[in-house]
């Protein structure tokens, strides 16, 4: 048998846009079930007319114990495979058509807030994701049925809105960044549906 290390001549990192579509599809169910479980809690709390806990809702104890662990863990991931596809399309003998594609499915816009600037493209949240120093999810606490007081209690439901706070220094210089996950996701959905080259 030939020795394989040959074979590998030229060759770029292995890029599965499955993988890309399946961390996506994780991320936004990370999301979107911490607001549907709180919901649920809060429901309960209305209709038994007595403060929940998390006995009452191992999945959503659970969903609370992981979500930070996994959304970061996915989100960098995730980052880390969508810049390496965007570096391989600019730099392959497609890059011009690449180039196009990307223009029109990001144009910066919805996808965060970046050092107080609404322009912020998904190659620049790839970017500041991999490279926080923080990376701080934000949490909205649920509207009780039962409880019109506006003061933080101890039995306060709260659940993912999407939005993740990342800091970080670049050559010295603290940045702050705000993404917005859900467009942040359907942006890097819509440049993988370039595909890859043959």
């Amino acid at each position: 048998m030939e020795n394989p290390y040959w074979s590998s001549n030229g060759q770029e990192h292995y890029i599965s846009l499955k993988a890309i579509k399946r961390l996506c599809f994780e991320i936004s169910n990370i999301i979107e079930a911490s607001k549907t479980m709180a919901n649920e809690m809060a429901a309960f709390e209305s209709v038994e007319q007595t403060m929940a806990t998390y006995q009452d809702f191992p999945l959503f104890k659970l969903h609370s114990e992981l979500s930070y662990k996994e959304l970061s863990s996915k989100l960098l991931d995730l980052s880390i495979k969508a810049r390496t596809y965007d570096d391989q399309l600019k730099c392959s003998e497609i890059a011009g058509d690449y180039r196009e594609h990307a223009r029109n499915n990001d144009d910066g816009h919805y996808v965060g807030i970046l050092d107080q600037k609404e322009e912020f493209y998904a190659r620049e949240a790839c970017n500041k994701i991999i490279h926080a120093q923080e990376v701080r999810p934000i949490y909205e606490r649920i509207d009780k049925y039962a409880d019109t007081s506006q003061e933080m209690q101890e039995n306060d439901i709260w659940y993912l809105t999407g939005e993740i706070e990342l800091k970080g220094k670049n050559g010295g210089k603290e940045w702050n960044a705000v993404l917005h996950t859900q467009p942040f996701l359907e942006t890097l959905l819509s440049l993988v549906e370039f595909g890859l080259p043959d």
